[in-house]
């Protein structure tokens, strides 16, 4: 067995396949279509049946990579915004877009709930990025005095979380997740005591 150190990366059409495939599910999972089919990925994302399986053994599998792949992109995201907008902006951008991930991993409690248990370790590093992310754009944020200092990150994200959660079932509840973003961003603003 090669190690982990000593594994070739994947060619070029492999990595591209691999993309389209976690591109297809993200635009399935987003138009909320019940069920999602292994088959409907592969067809979505123009590829043969085996050769998603090559990639994703199964649809947990399938879940968990969608889920990684989406916590490296808002980390990714979270650079990009610091180096383009204002810091306060910046911070409640990318809040938006990790709201916007939560509602999906909640849209589809049941499977990711499952994908998520049988790969642990993907929440957990999934978690340390979002973590991490979010602590840099905080402290950006704090040295420009739009918001206090010593947020903890994982507070924030667990209330983002909690929030998109509870307004998921409610009607408007796009409209409501907005509002209640908006009252934990003003909850980390800079306050005058």
């Amino acid at each position: 067995m090669t190690s982990p150190e000593k594994r070739k990366p994947p060619r070029a059409d492999a990595a591209r396949n691999r993309e389209r495939l976690l591109e297809a599910t993200s635009a399935l999972v987003a138009e909320k279509r019940g069920d999602l089919s292994l088959a409907a990925v592969a067809e979505r994302a123009g590829v043969g049946i085996g050769t998603l399986y090559r990639h994703f053994p199964n649809r947990d599998a399938l879940l968990a990579g969608l889920y990684r792949n989406e916590v490296a992109r808002l980390k990714a995201e979270a650079e990009m915004l610091a180096r383009t907008l204002p810091p306060l902006q910046a911070l409640t951008t990318w809040l938006e877009h990790y709201a916007a991930l939560m509602a999906v991993k909640y849209g589809f409690a049941d499977a990711m709930k499952s994908a998520l248990n049988s790969d642990a370790e993907v929440f957990s590093q999934s978690r340390v990025l979002a973590a991490g992310a979010l602590s840099a754009l905080l402290d950006a944020a704090a040295d420009a005095g739009t918001v206090r200092r010593g947020i903890d990150p994982e507070d924030v994200l667990m209330a983002v979380a909690a929030t998109i959660s509870a307004s998921l079932s409610k009607d408007g509840s796009d409209a409501r997740g907005k509002r209640l973003l908006g009252l934990i961003v003003d909850g980390l603003r800079f306050q005058e005591e």
